[in-house]
């Protein structure tokens, strides 16, 4: 897993939105979860269209983003996998799948199956005793 330098100052939604679209092209939708918890700054979902899927295909990106504690407060390490890829991380919300373009890839098939699973458990809470 490569992870390359980025500075933010300002909104962190904007700021990533912004590297998606110079590496993928179009972005149609973004959300930014899980904002300075465990190792991560942050975890993003986005759905793009564009350079690395083609024109018209919707794909699903995952951002991953540390801070870089030697180069100061505005300075973290990004690191981009898109869903063919297998990402690990797999909380992207039904919104953003929903956008996404039919696949034959098995392992982005298989990371959509894992979110849709993760997104029915968090919402259906453990009883309590």
């Amino acid at each position: 897993m490569s992870y390359e330098d980025i500075r933010i100052a300002g909104d962190l939604t904007e700021a990533l939105e912004a590297w998606l679209v110079k590496r993928y092209g179009k972005v149609i939708d973004i959300e930014v979860r899980g904002v300075n918890e465990g190792e991560y700054a942050a975890v993003a979902y986005a759905a793009v269209e564009g350079a690395h899927a083609g024109e018209g295909v919707v794909e699903g990106v995952v951002l991953l983003l540390k801070h870089d504690p030697k180069g100061g407060a505005d300075r973290y390490l990004i690191n981009d996998m898109g869903e063919n890829e297998g990402p690990v991380v797999d909380y992207c919300p039904d919104r953003i799948l929903d956008q996404l373009s039919p696949t034959e890839d098995h392992l982005a098939t298989h990371w959509r199956e894992r979110c849709r699973e993760q997104a029915t458990q968090n919402s259906n809470p453990a009883p309590l005793h």
